[in-house]
């Protein structure tokens, strides 16, 4: 399975019914269909991605402290800021204390809902002014759908596995223990004190659902991070695979007669309606023009 797959084999398997005897003999095809359904979802979404990682937008700012002083971001859910830069000077963010009323930069945000509310990064005391060249604000964040729990390591055999209550797991973000916000190094196996192995629910082979920490953590709390892929995608991404892996027996039919008494007739689409209909409230269109 590829990193931006958003649904695995076996749930897959499980909505198109080929779990029973003999039905891992398609499970090479059936992956293999996943990896290009997921991508064109990224794609018909407008997203770079739906794992959270690092984001930049350039554009020209618009001027005036009216009109000038807001931004939605292009990609959505913002987790975080790193930088705003216009014309090459660094903007700082409101502090904490003085937010906000001070002056710098502030972020709405992220509610928890799905797909989530547009999310305005805003200015007080400096503005996204016009400039005599184009692209003369960037602003560097990190974006996706991301989840942290909190959760006690438990005793033998070690094991946490993260509800993940709004969808599936895609890929592990980081450990941290909760008291002191020390980092937990990641290991691929036998994991020390103050290292843990991720959960692989990717993985082609052994997927794992679960972290696995050192006996030595036992008792510990930890703050799990994880980016998710929201489940009304995951599903969607799902029906559009197990339709294309029963459409392979039936290539360019649209119709077809049973003893010339009965007809089924076959919808054939590019993207089938009931996905594009899951997918609508996550197409990415809030975010101002380039």
């Amino acid at each position: 399975m590829a990193q931006n797959d958003l649904t695995t084999l076996t749930a897959v398997k499980q909505y198109a019914q080929t779990t029973g005897a003999g039905g891992s003999g398609d499970d090479a095809l059936i992956s293999s269909l996943i990896t290009p359904a997921s991508q064109s979802v990224i794609t018909h979404l407008n997203r770079r991605a739906i794992i959270a990682g690092p984001r930049k937008d350039v554009f020209t700012g618009r001027g005036g402290y009216l009109l000038g002083n807001s931004r939605a971001l292009r990609y959505q859910p913002v987790i975080s800021v790193q930088s705003l830069m216009i014309d090459g000077c660094l903007v700082p963010p409101i502090p904490p204390t003085t937010a906000p009323v001070g002056s710098g930069w502030s972020l709405d945000p992220w509610d928890g809902s799905l797909p989530g509310s547009v999310q305005f990064l805003r200015l007080s005391g400096y503005a996204f002014t016009v400039n005599t060249f184009p692209n003369n604000c960037t602003v560097e964040y990190t974006a996706g759908y991301q989840n942290i729990e909190e959760w006690q390591v438990p005793g033998s055999p070690f094991h946490i596995t993260p509800q993940s209550p709004q969808g599936l797991l895609l890929q592990d973000n980081g450990v941290s223990y909760a008291n002191t916000g020390a980092a937990l190094q990641a290991v691929a196996s036998a994991p020390a004190l103050g290292q843990y192995v991720p959960p692989n629910p990717l993985a082609a082979a052994s997927p794992a659902a679960y972290y696995t920490f050192n006996s030595g953590d036992a008792g510990n709390f930890v703050n799990i991070s994880y980016s998710f892929c929201p489940s009304a995608i995951e599903m969607a991404v799902r029906m559009w695979v197990a339709d294309m892996y029963k459409y392979r027996s039936r290539i360019g039919e649209r119709s077809q007669s049973q003893g010339g008494v009965q007809t089924s007739s076959y919808i054939v689409q590019d993207m089938p309606d009931v996905v594009k209909f899951a997918l609508r409230p996550f197409e990415n269109i809030n975010f101002l023009p380039q």
